[in-house]
């Protein structure tokens, strides 16, 4: 998750560098807004299933803090 916001940085540096040149300022924030929720839609479409396939060993750590407490 993490290292999709260093992707999102090297994202912006290659459109500042190849859209905003060619095409201006307006259509290069939008191409970055549009790059970056794309990157952080992806990510979040790997690291949700596989969160959830995890799910068991989350349910067996908040059943032993649950322990601890009583």
């Amino acid at each position: 998750m993490m290292m999709s916001g260093l992707v999102a940085l090297c994202a912006l540096l290659a459109v500042g560098l190849l859209v905003l040149p060619l095409f201006g300022p307006r259509v290069a924030a939008l191409t970055a807004v549009g790059v970056v929720l794309l990157i952080f839609i992806i990510c979040y479409l790997i690291c949700i299933p596989r969160v959830l396939k995890a799910d068991g060993a989350l349910h067996h750590v908040t059943k032993n803090t649950d322990r601890g407490r009583s």
